[in-house]
């Protein structure tokens, strides 16, 4: 799958729709147990210690035991947006310094070429799928899985890492940008995918 991003995008617009002047850390994701969007928000208070500028953003499809979690969270920066229309989506990616979803379960895993698109590090689970990303990409961060759940602590330490060195960020989401570029762009897919057709027709041949 290649990125279900729009052409234009502008951070400025949506850091300033919601008023974020520090950093950002985006969780992009329907709102799933497994997904482990807990553990991010949980990695907040750890993370503010160094960082207090920092704003948790969480835009994906709610769930019913996502909907009261989040109510739960007093802290005005911790902002769950839900599900917002693929331009918000865009500018989301575009205005944050990383992405941080550290899934249980993924087959692929489309939302850290999202993010790679637009040149920003990822953390990811450590599952096959999002490892095999990370490891072909060098885009990111993988942090332990464990009966479904990512660490707060753990979480909190790649964030902080990140956000600590502007340049490791650069690198790696430039890493990560490359490898989309060369193998998850739509036209490369498209390309990927004829060659399928071609070679099974010349096998028939």
């Amino acid at each position: 799958i290649g990125p279900a991003i729009t052409p234009q995008f502008s951070a400025e617009k949506f850091r300033a729709k919601h008023n974020i002047k520090g950093r950002m850390v985006l969780f992009l994701a329907r709102m799933s147990f497994y997904k482990n969007y807990r553990a991010v928000a949980r990695a907040a208070p750890l993370v503010w210690r160094e960082f207090p500028d920092t704003t948790f953003v969480f835009i994906g499809p709610g769930e019913w035991s996502s909907r009261p979690f989040f109510k739960r969270q007093k802290d005005p920066r911790i902002l769950n947006l839900d599900k917002v229309p693929v331009q918000e989506k865009s500018d989301a990616l575009a205005a944050c310094d990383l992405l941080c979803v550290p899934s249980a379960m993924e087959s692929f895993g489309g939302v850290y070429c999202e993010a790679w698109a637009m040149g920003k590090p990822v953390i990811g689970g450590d599952i096959p799928a999002v490892r095999e990303l990370l490891q072909a990409s060098q885009g990111g961060f993988a942090v332990k899985i464990k009966a479904m759940l990512a660490r707060p602590k753990d979480v909190a330490a790649r964030i902080i890492e990140l956000l600590k060195d502007d340049a490791l960020r650069t690198k790696m989401g430039e890493n990560g940008r490359a490898l989309v570029q060369r193998k998850f762009t739509w036209e490369a897919l498209a390309a990927q995918t004829e060659k399928v057709y071609q070679d099974v027709l010349k096998r028939r041949s």
